[in-house]
């Protein structure tokens, strides 16, 4: 039920689960973590909406945004997950035989996460509100 510009709706995600499919995230990022499942999120480029004062495509914000729903109910089915931005969305595309038209975004790979399993120590820093929020 995440919200897309215009409901254009124009994700596209894979389920890494086979084998085969997990060699490619292997070789497609660092940061696999070795999970069992994964997902590529992507978005066509044909489908998203484009913002027509500056021409702004806004199918990479629906990626991300479709990708923040996954992580929250994954989040609640159990599963750990984190996003992976660090790709190259041409080596993405060749890897995985997808069209140009096709936006690799993000991995999320996930699992159900190890007993001793503890976030990054970055995890929990936060700027002050007054350093990124501003009341007008």
């Amino acid at each position: 039920m995440a919200p897309t510009a215009k409901n254009n709706q124009p994700q596209r995600i894979f389920v890494l689960e086979s084998g085969d499919a997990l060699e490619k995230l292997k070789k497609s990022t660092i940061y696999h973590f070795n999970a069992p499942l994964a997902f590529l999120i992507c978005y066509d480029n044909t489908l998203s909406w484009t913002r027509p004062f500056d021409g702004k495509d806004c199918g990479q914000v629906d990626a991300a945004i479709i990708t923040t729903y996954m992580m929250l109910e994954a989040t609640a089915q159990g599963l750990g997950t984190t996003w992976v931005g660090y790709l190259d969305p041409e080596v993405v595309r060749e890897t995985f035989g997808l069209p140009e038209n096709l936006m690799p975004v993000a991995f999320l790979p996930a699992g159900y996460p190890a007993a001793d399993c503890v976030p990054s120590e970055r995890h929990a820093l936060r700027k002050q509100l007054a350093d990124t929020v501003t009341v007008l």
